[in-house]
């Protein structure tokens, strides 16, 4: 169904889908609606494509509507979905039956018009609004499993940097004096195993802090063009190796927290730094959007691309704080389309008010003792092996139209 679309319904029964009530206020709702004939064949049909709502007769063959209720009640997948029920003759006590079977309601014809379309689309709404729940909380568990095991495959990772570079310093030290090539070859080898170790320290540092909560949010007018100027004078002076250009379009101000944005591009600029040669150029441009404005690094057109290696951990890390320093301002991080390859980070104007800190998709709590989660043995290139499409945050509720007449 697409977004203009009004409602799916499903029928079925003793010719349900040709009552002349329904299929006025089908029409009014601009719903589809489909016959599946008896009750079996309807949950066929519901396991092939679930519908917005769910219509069937009391006798609908040898599978009648109540043992259809129960059997949609029961299956987490469809446990939401709203049923009603077509009775000619209806009690109390029937009532009550398609209530305790899970049925939302219960039609006895003649039904009105207006009764039929107010019940289907408030039922069509109630639909809607659960898949978009159910959608935010699959994606927040599949965010926070996939962090933690990241948290942990980055702690491993720093325990053999550290370990790396305690076996350089032994190896130092039992050198002989007069071999000053490989007592520098081996300062070069423990310096790097050092600076990436603390790189991965203050970045599981920064991602834990805002899923605790400890980081707190402040949100100021920020000029993006001086912020990025700062980010890369301070890049060339650490990386003097690597080359790094700045192009601004527009004089761009966007009310921002200035250093999780700050550290947002910086992880972008580490995670495509972890896949570039070391004198390949990156490029960094400012521009606007609409009425956000946009970030993008990308590497030099060109420059070839090496998978996630030997930093796989600390850029998978640098994306992850990248994405939740985007999400805690009501903006996104996507993947660059053309030549040149990179990703860019998408602010708007100023936080929407339904944003949350910490953002909604990080845990507000550290694992607790003995938790070991899943995936522990998953390699650290899985995990910053960036999508060619990053997942779209869900989209709110659908409203249906006005109601007419």
């Amino acid at each position: 169904m697409s977004e203009l679309s009004g409602p799916r319904i499903l029928c079925a029964g003793r010719k349900v889908a040709e009552l002349a009530w329904l299929r006025a206020a089908a029409a009014e709702l601009d719903a589809e609606l489909e016959a599946a004939g008896d009750g079996e064949a309807l949950l066929d049909h519901v396991a092939q494509q679930p519908p917005d709502v769910v219509v069937v007769d009391f006798e609908t063959g040898l599978l009648d509507g109540l043992e259809v209720c129960r059997r949609l009640a029961q299956e987490r997948l469809t446990a939401h979905l709203p049923v009603y029920l077509v009775a000619r003759e209806t009690g109390q006590e029937r009532l009550d039956e398609a209530l305790e079977a899970g049925a939302m309601g219960v039609f006895q014809p003649p039904v009105s018009r207006s009764e039929a379309r107010l019940q289907l689309r408030n039922a069509a709404r109630l639909k809607w609004s659960t898949d978009a729940a159910r959608q935010t909380a699959d994606e927040q568990a599949r965010l926070e499993t996939a962090r933690h095991r990241l948290v942990r495959v980055a702690l491993r990772e720093v325990e053999r940097l550290l370990g790396a570079s305690a076996r350089g310093l032994a190896a130092l030290a039992g050198e002989s004096a007069g071999d000053e090539a490989e007592r520098r070859r081996y300062l070069r080898v423990v310096a790097g195993e050092v600076d990436t170790a603390e790189s991965l320290a203050r970045t599981l540092r920064a991602i834990r802090a805002i899923e605790l909560g400890d980081r707190r949010f402040e949100p100021d007018p920020v000029r993006l063009a001086d912020l990025l100027s700062g980010l890369v004078a301070e890049a060339a002076e650490n990386r003097p190796e690597r080359s790094l250009a700045l192009s601004v379009a527009g004089d761009l101000t966007v009310i921002a927290d200035a250093a999780l944005v700050r550290e947002a591009v910086a992880g972008l600029m580490g995670q495509l730094e972890a896949r570039l040669a070391p004198d390949a150029a990156v490029h960094l441009r400012l521009l606007p959007d609409g009425d956000w404005a946009r970030i993008e690094v990308s590497a030099e057109a060109g420059a070839p691309l090496r998978g996630p290696a030997g930093d796989s951990v600390l850029a998978a890390l640098q994306l992850t704080l990248a994405r939740m320093a985007a999400e805690a301002h009501g903006g996104s991080v996507a993947v660059l389309a053309g030549e040149a390859e990179g990703l860019a980070l998408g602010l708007p104007p100023e936080p929407p008010a339904g944003v949350t800190w910490p953002p909604c998709s990080v845990s507000r709590r550290a694992p607790g003792a003995g938790e070991s989660g899943t995936g522990a043995g998953a390699e650290a290139a899985d995990i910053a092996a960036a999508p060619r499409e990053l997942p779209a945050p869900p989209r709110p509720p659908r409203l249906m139209p006005p109601a007419r007449g």
